[in-house]
């Protein structure tokens, strides 16, 4: 039957549906449209028999029998896989309340030998003075299995999430603690029922406090998680532990934060380990610190030895056989032999000069740092003939011994490199200076060179520099691409002090 609505209804159609709908409702047929139509299995039996009486489509679909055999037949007589304990309570539940609601019936086998689980609705009805159970049956099977399966995942995840050496936590959007892992438990010392009352603001020292908000409002609720950032955590004995952590925002189905939940990790260790490594670095740099003094007292000590003794001593040999040269009793072959012998003296004395210098030029203890850089250019452009400029401020820097020596030989190695590497034509030292910070900039057109390969190979010489720049608080930057020159740049920290130039 259609029944039509119409806005502005015939009366006399009305009249007749409901006419037809009244004899229609008085009739099996009625009853058979609504009971075969049900989207439902729909079935009958009869409470004192346990026979069925009547079942829809989708019972004889579940049965296997579109003629309907089962009717008059005993339930238990199908071999259905339902247990006689089962069926009992059904029926005792039935006559008991005259419904049953909700009533889960699993492992029903099909005759075709499948495997369902159904939800039954039952009433008690009476036709005659006797009692029938009219029953509705719902198929659950896919919805066990995905219940089934879901519970399955969750137990993993929670397995997971509880064994997680990682802290985990959840949060309303308000900060209350909602749930957390026995990792987090331990890295704060307290039960769960103690942070449910707690706010994580709780656990937070005042110092991170505003600085945790600005990454709520400028990270995690702006594109839902934060970058990976450290904080601090008050254990609940008082302790402060570091922690490093990322959150990350949880929305509902339409998109609106819902609530929070962060990965943390104590980095107490870490720390520890690095408190540690950085202080053996201190110390290990404080002894090459040492070393490198007492290296240098003893190059000034034979740079000493050698320009006092050894050069006192040629020149006294050169002054003997430059005496016997000029004595009337020398003839002239023996004279021919002492000029070379005198030149040799005379090559003895510039190279015990030469190494001298090269130990520790007394123009840097005498003059200081600048005119003994000054003397090395001068030096370098004659032996190595390179075009040199060095570009000095108005207003001279002052440097203590150790900055000095430390430059000097910084500079050293870097004219060593220049020589045997870079093949350069050309080279430009500029000293610049601003409050605070001296700067020397070392720029040549040489050939230059891969900078991440050398710090793979790492080259003795660059590290020397380096180290021997920390040693005074000092940086050190090399700049460089093959075929494009080199960059030194050589950072002093220093308090303003400065000389004019005379």
């Amino acid at each position: 039957m259609e029944i039509i609505m119409n806005p502005e209804p015939d009366r006399d159609s009305v009249s007749i549906s409901l006419k037809e709908y009244e004899q229609l409702k008085s009739t099996a047929d009625f009853f058979h449209a609504i009971f075969e139509e049900s989207p439902f299995v729909l079935v009958i039996n009869d409470l004192e028999s346990n026979k069925y009486v009547n079942g829809n489509h989708w019972f004889c679909d579940l049965m296997s029998d579109p003629g309907k055999n089962f009717i008059g037949k005993p339930i238990m007589d199908l071999g259905l896989g339902v247990s006689m304990e089962s069926h009992e309570e059904m029926i005792r539940l039935i006559q008991q309340n005259g419904y049953l609601n909700s009533y889960e019936l699993s492992s029903y086998r099909q005759q075709n030998g499948e495997i369902h689980d159904f939800l039954v609705w039952t009433r008690m009805i009476k036709i005659k003075e006797k009692k029938y159970a009219f029953s509705t049956m719902q198929d659950v099977t896919e919805g066990n299995k995905h219940r089934k399966e879901l519970i399955a995942s969750e137990k993993k995840y929670r397995g997971l999430y509880q064994q997680m050496l990682d802290a985990f936590v959840r949060t309303d959007m308000n900060g209350t603690i909602i749930e957390a892992n026995e990792a987090f438990l331990t890295l704060t010392g307290y039960m769960m029922h103690e942070l449910n009352k707690m706010n994580f603001r709780d656990l937070t020292p005042l110092s991170f406090l505003v600085v945790e908000q600005e990454i709520l409002e400028t990270q995690i609720l702006k594109r839902g998680y934060s970058d990976l950032y450290q904080k601090e955590y008050i254990r609940k004995d008082g302790v402060v532990i570091p922690v490093e952590l990322r959150t990350r925002l949880e929305v509902d189905s339409q998109g609106l934060p819902l609530s929070m939940w962060a990965i943390i990790r104590d980095i107490s260790e870490r720390q520890k380990s690095f408190a540690e490594l950085k202080e053996s670095q201190v110390q290990l740099r404080a002894l090459a610190s040492h070393i490198q003094d007492i290296r240098e007292e003893e190059k000034i000590s034979i740079a000493r030895e050698i320009h006092d003794e050894l050069g006192h001593l040629l020149t006294a040999v050169k002054l003997d056989l430059e005496e016997i040269g000029a004595s009337p009793a020398t003839d002239n072959s023996i004279q021919e032999k002492l000029n070379p012998i005198i030149s040799l003296v005379d090559s003895c004395i510039d190279t015990s000069r030469k190494i001298s210098y090269d130990l520790h030029p007394g123009i840097l203890d005498h003059f200081g740092l600048i005119p003994a850089l000054e003397w090395m250019i001068d030096q370098f452009i004659i032996r190595i003939k390179i075009k040199c400029a060095f570009s000095l401020p108005k207003i001279l820097p002052e440097f203590n011994k150790t900055e000095s020596t430390v430059v000097f030989r910084i500079f050293q190695e870097i004219f060593t490199n220049i020589t045997r590497h870079s093949k350069a034509t050309e080279i430009e030292i500029v000293l610049n200076q601003s409050p605070g910070k001296i700067m020397f900039v070392i720029t040549d057109n040489g050939i230059g060179f891969d900078t991440g390969t050398t710090k793979k190979n790492a080259s003795l010489g660059l590290l020397s520099m380096k180290e021997r720049a920390l040693s005074i608080d000092a940086e050190l930057s090399i700049e460089s691409e093959p075929g494009k020159g080199t960059t030194i740049k050589l950072q002093i920290e220093q308090p303003d002090s400065a000389i004019k130039i005379s």
